[in-house]
């Protein structure tokens, strides 16, 4: 069963193609688990004092907290407090559910366009997505490959909506806590109470909330895992 991975360039508007239009050296690498996005911008130089300061612009303009922030020297990463989807249209994502197309994560920003990498399980939903894409703006292609055989099961990258999409605020926070603190480390450098100490909740209700986080991971890549039995 053949399948298409294509890379294309798609211009239009949105606060992440913006910046990256405004800083042509940066590129932006955008994640998103429909509960909170994560991104990484990117250049050959410093991470200077005016791309910080327009990044904490960009998110004031956009009504998000910045979360959490990582930098390099060439890099920064930063975790906003929601998803972005309700409040910017990506005309790349509706198009791709339209025409059976699979979007691959991370979403990739970079002069002022948006790069965008899918799968398709035919070449006329290649085509019909690319055709719809140019009523948004300009669409240019940059490769397509038609691949054989077991390609969804052995190079398909899997949506991180897809697996932590479901935890609840509650259980993401104890899983993190969990594996920031050695839960899952072999020999353990926290137990169940070290966790919840940590945590200041009941050991009973750490471990509630872990295990259900695990369960629903796991149920969501059970039809992967499944594929290789």
């Amino acid at each position: 069963m053949a399948h298409y991975q294509a890379t294309f360039r798609v211009a239009y508007d949105s606060p992440y193609a913006r910046f990256t239009a405004e800083h042509p050296d940066t590129t932006i690498s955008q994640w998103c688990n429909w509960d909170r996005d994560y991104i990484e911008i990117s250049r050959p130089s410093q991470i200077d004092r005016r791309i910080h300061d327009d990044v904490y612009r960009m998110a004031k303009e956009l009504k998000v907290q910045i979360t959490r922030k990582s930098k390099a020297p060439g890099s920064m990463g930063v975790s906003f407090d929601s998803c972005l989807c309700n409040k910017v249209s990506s005309p790349p994502l509706m198009e791709m559910d339209r025409f059976n197309c699979l979007s691959l994560q991370p979403y990739v920003f970079e002069h002022g366009s948006e790069l965008c990498c899918v799968v398709a399980l035919s070449q006329a939903d290649l085509k019909n997505l690319l055709s719809s894409l140019e009523r948004h703006g300009k669409v240019e292609m940059v490769s397509k490959n038609r691949v054989e055989g077991d390609f969804v099961r052995d190079r398909l990258a899997l949506s991180l909506a897809d697996v932590l999409g479901g935890l609840t605020a509650k259980q993401r926070f104890a899983l993190r806590a969990a594996l920031e603190l050695g839960y899952y480390q072999k020999p353990r450098r926290a137990d169940a109470s070290d966790v919840a100490r940590a945590l200041g909740v009941p050991r009973t209700s750490f471990v509630d909330h872990v295990r259900k986080a695990e369960n629903k991971i796991l149920a969501s890549l059970r039809p992967y895992i499944s594929l290789e039995s």
